[in-house]
């Protein structure tokens, strides 16, 4: 399971409908896409950004995830299944035996 279908699992089963917001900056030459992911009944606004839009959702739906570990809302467990291509300075569990 991807980032982006864990977060619209988790909402589906919160009764919370996920609402992505990008947009684009920059030249035409070297646009970059900011993504804004805000979830009702979390004042938590978790962001992405990238050469295209469905990567800056994906790093959004990582970002929000990360906090949702770092508040204890869910545990590393709980995404124990979730693929992780890549993170720079942030690492969520990509199996159960990782430390977060």
């Amino acid at each position: 399971m991807d980032v982006k279908s864990f977060i619209h699992q988790w909402c589906t089963k919160k009764n919370v409908i996920p609402e992505f917001e990008s947009r684009s900056t920059g030249p035409k030459h070297r646009q970059r896409f900011l993504c804004e992911l805000r979830v009702e009944g979390f004042n938590y606004v978790g962001a992405g950004n990238s050469f295209n839009k469905k990567d800056a959702e994906k790093n959004a739906s990582k970002d929000f995830i990360q906090y949702l570990l770092r508040q204890n809302i869910i545990s590393p467990a709980d995404v124990s299944g979730v693929r992780i291509k890549s993170f720079s300075s942030t690492h969520l569990c990509s199996n159960q035996t990782d430390k977060c």
